[in-house]
């Protein structure tokens, strides 16, 4: 079984960041497969964090693992990426993010980002882990949309999207119930364009 993930190296201050393919990456076996989807779950499952994801209920490792299981099997381009920062001498998971749904017609895809471990917050690691997926999403997979969903009650992360050049776009009035309110959706976007003149590239 083999898996994909972000690494996140801290040097001098400056983010190294790079995204291992399964090609590039030694397989991952059942014990490492196991604490990885152990981690999962415990990130998830703190209601903190879960109050930014479109997820109401706590999952059971069983849970996990069925949906690791379906996950592998979609295409490599729209699984989900583990991102891993130096602790030491190894990696520590901190989170995941990836492209779901992608439209290749239209060259469009849904983002999604969880830095489920929260002593990394307001670290820059979202920040930068954005960055590299967009990259990513244009300069490798080709795509001229990227688009997300992000709570109105979530201004850690809205800010950390509009840095990464995403613009609003829309928003769902009350379209999430949570904590027994509900809250607007918004949908922020960048197109290839924007990214370009925004990099340079």
């Amino acid at each position: 079984m083999e898996y994909e993930t972000l690494l996140i190296e801290k040097k001098d201050g400056v983010a190294v960041l790079t995204l291992n393919r399964p090609e590039t990456h030694n397989a991952m076996n059942q014990t490492m497969f196991m604490e990885l989807d152990a981690a999962a779950k415990e990130l998830q499952n703190d209601p903190e964090v879960r109050a930014g994801m479109a997820m109401h209920l706590p999952w059971s490792l069983i849970e996990e693992e069925a949906w690791f299981e379906t996950m592998i099997k979609h295409p490599p381009d729209e699984r989900i990426l583990c991102i891993e920062a130096r602790l030491g001498d190894g990696w520590f998971l901190i989170g995941s993010c990836g492209f779901t749904n992608i439209d290749w017609r239209s060259r469009a895809s849904e983002f999604g980002i969880m830095i489920g471990e929260k002593a990394y917050w307001n670290q820059g690691y979202g920040t930068e882990a954005v960055s590299l997926l967009l990259r990513h999403g244009f300069d490798t997979l080709n795509l001229n949309r990227i688009f997300l969903r992000v709570f109105s009650n979530n201004p850690r992360a809205i800010h950390c999207y509009e840095k990464a050049g995403f613009v609003h776009e829309g928003r769902q009035r009350q379209g999430e119930f949570q904590g027994g309110q509900y809250v607007d959706v918004l949908l922020m976007s960048v197109l290839r364009e924007e990214y370009a003149r925004a990099s340079g590239s």
